[in-house]
């Protein structure tokens, strides 16, 4: 017959070896919290509403946190904020304000209170809003326009590929990055025309991208201009020059295309009113 004794201490052994090890697994769990609170502490809590069709992002920024946008995309803001301008410079700014839609100045957003205080953003066009967080070292390339606003440890730069020129009808793309001793990752917040759809190529799969349907893509993604299909095709279906983009990759796509969108509009406005002769 068993030792019921012996068999009660063993259980109970059990039982506290059980309850060490889920208290050494939660401690842990608490460190690695903690660290991620730390590593994070320079991206403002925020929210999106109103998506998908006319989105804006809401921020809370804490004393000591702060964001930087592109020029009249501010919607409403808590007095309290700091607020300073600043090309982030000068031949930087130059390149961005001649060959994108990013604009030569670059307003940035501080808070001052430890318990935060709010602003909203939004894009120029109507759609949706999506964060893209950026790791240290690593670059995405997005459609000229696009960026309403970024963490601080965010670099917003101008580049110029060829295999881009075709983009948008641009040959310049703005390049986000964060350096590669940055000691956490970076937030950018993306405004599309339109809804937004990640689409996840797989290795040595091709996938052909309208060119003004193009969002944002990271850096180092494979790709080449091609065409729909053949001469007839290009020349009279209207799809034009696509991208082929080459898995393994993940690419966004925007579903509106806004220069499509202001030839239909400008079929219907007297000639002295056209989008083209606007401004």
């Amino acid at each position: 017959m068993p030792d019921k004794t012996k068999t009660q201490k063993t259980q109970k052994r059990g039982s506290r070896e059980d309850k060490t090890k889920t208290i050494s697994k939660r401690k842990t769990i608490e460190e690695i919290t903690e660290e991620q609170v730390n590593i994070n502490a320079t991206i403002p809590e925020y929210y999106i509403v109103n998506r998908p069709g006319n989105a804006s992002v809401i921020m809370n920024i804490r004393e000591n946190q702060g964001v930087y946008t592109n020029a009249s995309l501010m919607i409403w803001m808590d007095n309290a904020l700091s607020v300073s301008t600043a090309s982030r410079g000068l031949l930087a700014g130059i390149k961005r304000a001649l060959f994108t839609a990013d604009s030569f100045f670059l307003t940035t957003y501080t808070g001052t209170s430890s318990e935060g205080n709010k602003i909203c953003f939004a894009s120029p066009v109507p759609g949706d809003i999506t964060e893209l967080r950026i790791e240290p070292g690593k670059k995405k390339l997005v459609v000229s326009g696009a960026v309403i606003c970024c963490s601080q440890n965010v670099i917003l730069s101008t580049k110029l590929k060829f295999r881009n020129i075709f983009v948008n009808n641009g040959a310049f793309l703005s390049e986000v990055s964060v350096p590669a001793d940055s000691t956490s990752y970076g937030m950018v917040w993306i405004g599309a025309y339109g809804g937004i759809e990640k689409i996840d190529i797989k290795e040595n799969q091709m996938m052909k991208i309208d060119n003004g349907h193009f969002l944002m893509c990271d850096s180092d993604a494979k790709y080449t201009l091609g065409t729909v299909g053949g001469v007839k095709s290009t020349l009279f279906s209207g799809e034009g020059l696509v991208l082929n983009f080459k898995g393994p990759c993940s690419v966004y796509t925007q579903n509106r295309n806004l220069r499509v969108f202001s030839h239909l509009i400008n079929k219907y406005l007297p000639k002295q009113m056209s989008m083209g002769n606007i401004g």
